[in-house]
């Protein structure tokens, strides 16, 4: 059993991962989206009300409105991507794993995604001329070890030559849907 202490936050660790908080100055609630949203009940310098973490996760135990225990966190509402399977039913997958599956490739050194009507497409910015082919076969073999039913068809790699930009400057994640 692992416990984590966040100011009076408590947060039970069990195997298989199942998050359980317990506290006594916080509460935890969802959205309608099932993104978690904090709020402090005491008054301190810096209340959170309904503070967004921007995280989608699926609860496990709830109380009323507030959330006792999370089965699992997927990541950033703003990167999680729409993914098709064979079956017809379509998942949300963050970023991440696909940054994980791809980063372990030579020479990757940054990721892009689009959400497309019926897939993604990933830009992969590389400092040498990849062989899409030998990585796509790479990358099926690898997403499919996980996700056995994902329509591996339905995404696209594709390398660009320079790391998409906001307009401040940093690196853009995600990059505008393509709702064609």
């Amino acid at each position: 059993m692992e416990w984590l202490k966040r100011g009076k936050l408590l947060i039970h660790i069990l195997k298989p991962i199942i998050l359980e908080f317990f506290w006594d100055s916080f509460i935890v609630t969802t959205n309608e989206n099932e993104e978690l949203h904090l709020t402090t009940l005491s008054n301190k310098i810096f209340p959170l009300i309904n503070y967004s973490s921007e995280d989608n996760v699926h609860v496990k135990t709830r109380y009323n409105n507030s959330v006792l225990s999370l089965s699992k966190i997927n990541g950033k509402i703003r990167n999680i991507l729409n993914i098709p399977f064979r079956d017809g039913d379509v998942q949300q997958i963050s970023t991440i794993f696909f940054d994980h599956v791809l980063k372990n490739y030579s020479n990757i050194y940054s990721l892009h995604y689009r959400q497309l009507s019926k897939g993604i497409r990933i830009y992969i910015v590389s400092d040498i001329d990849l062989n899409l082919e030998s990585l796509k076969t790479y990358f099926d073999s690898e997403i499919l070890k996980e996700f056995p039913k994902m329509n591996s068809e339905c995404i696209v790699l594709e390398q660009m030559n320079q790391e998409p930009k906001t307009v401040a400057g940093k690196s853009k994640v995600m990059l505008d849907n393509d709702i064609c």
